[in-house]
């Protein structure tokens, strides 16, 4: 459902940082009712760059280094989102949909739903999963 395009971002790595530039991402959230209570799901797919400036100094990225990356990425976006998510449940506000697309898929059930929206939003389980793929075309610095 959500986008973003052409942002850059700088992901703390140990000491140090590194800076991506994402390219594309989609997410796709989705709610599951359980016995336990409600799960939300938001996977997000992203698409990144390494930025780099042009230097002699530059190499080409190894598909080690990317798929490095890539794991440093994937943990910050999520624990971010995560943390973006928490936040809004905090003060029940489900600014992304997720009640609008479970009473799509489940309309019987608008009336159960409907008034106890933000308290059964505010409870949910959390599950964000991302998934990155670093252009290996990058030079690391």
């Amino acid at each position: 459902m959500g986008q973003v395009r052409a942002i850059s971002i700088s992901i703390p790595d140990g000491n140090r940082s590194f800076d991506v530039r994402i390219v594309q991402s989609r997410a796709h959230q989705r709610e599951v009712p359980t016995p336990q209570g409600m799960v939300l799901f938001d996977d997000i797919h992203v698409r990144a760059k390494l930025n780099a400036t042009e230097t002699m100094a530059q190499r080409p990225l190894t598909n080690r280094e990317a798929e490095r990356y890539e794991d440093v990425v994937e943990r910050y976006l999520q624990a971010n989102c995560a943390r973006v998510l928490r936040a809004m449940q905090s003060v029940q506000a489900d600014t992304l949909g997720f009640g609008y697309r479970y009473l799509i898929h489940h309309p019987e059930r608008i009336y159960e739903i409907r008034d106890h929206w933000g308290e059964a939003f505010g409870r949910a389980r959390i599950r964000v999963t991302v998934k990155c793929r670093i252009s290996r075309e990058g030079n690391l610095l």
